[in-house]
């Protein structure tokens, strides 16, 4: 089967990355070698001229590392073609690995080639032979607003779009909105975009590091936290109150019964 040709350049992680990419489309890829990229000043030139001439496509990692990367290459290539591609938080590890990453979520080289490819598309990566989809009546700030996505109280809705759209928990809201103008949203009665999006049941995922998540969730909301510290304070303050009770009960004890024996110490000869 023929693959997929992507004219813009995929910028990735790492070389494992790229090597996952290559079997799935025939594109240039480049790897920023991690956080190497920030004290690379020839590389980040070079990415600078690709978003000029041929555009780039940004298709990190959905941890936090990840995300910290985008965003320093973002602002450090503040003019041309940059593209931005997302793969949904799924939690699991890769095969060459013993354990999973700090956030337990797979990478690029971990996903499928079917979610790849939608990730890309959703991007708006130009594939040869195929017409590019073009944004009219993007979302806006206050349409996000007006939806509750954003603002006070918006948490649980936001987290729950971002879930419905497959896309990871990083993203941001000036991300956000570039996203959906090249997803398939509508609004008001008009399409803003027309692309496949994959649920998350199309990959693998790890139920224990999903859960170990869901928990991780639970114990970061702030009263939860409160009430950790005051149960926590209530334990370490039985103990110590057990640990002084027990203690006073045998020295007690001891000193009734030498006096109740008549013992007086041992005589000191001289």
């Amino acid at each position: 089967m023929e693959k997929p040709k992507i004219q813009e350049v995929i910028v990735v992680e790492g070389r494992y990355d790229k090597n996952t990419l290559l079997q799935v489309v025939d594109a240039s890829v480049l790897e920023l070698g991690g956080f190497g990229i920030f004290n690379d000043r020839e590389k980040t030139t070079l990415l600078r001229r690709l978003a000029e001439t041929r555009g780039i496509i940004l298709f990190t990692d959905p941890d936090g590392a990840g995300f910290v990367i985008r965003n320093r290459l973002k602002g450090a290539i503040p003019t041309g073609r940059v593209l931005h591609a997302y793969v949904p938080d799924v939690y699991g590890k890769e095969r060459r690995k013993r354990r999973a990453g700090k956030e337990g979520k797979l990478g690029v080289e971990g996903m499928p080639p079917e979610v790849l490819l939608s990730a890309l598309r959703a991007a708006g990566a130009t594939f040869e032979g195929e017409g590019t989809t073009v944004k009219e009546n993007p979302v806006t700030h206050a349409d996000l607003l007006d939806l509750g996505l954003i603002g006070a109280g918006s948490k649980a809705k936001h987290a729950a779009l971002l879930r419905a759209l497959a896309l990871p928990e990083h993203l941001s809201t000036a991300a956000l909105l570039d996203v959906l103008g090249t997803l398939t949203l509508s609004y008001n009665d008009t399409v803003y975009a027309e692309t496949q999006l994959l649920a998350l049941n199309d990959v693998s995922a790890s139920w224990f590091l999903t859960a170990r998540r869901d928990v991780s969730d639970f114990f970061a909301k702030p009263l939860v936290k409160i009430l950790s510290v005051v149960v926590l304070l209530l334990i370490v303050a039985l103990v110590v109150y057990v640990t002084m009770f027990s203690r006073r009960r045998r020295y007690g004890h001891r000193r009734r019964s030498r006096a109740g024996s008549g013992y007086r110490g041992r005589r000191r000869r001289f």
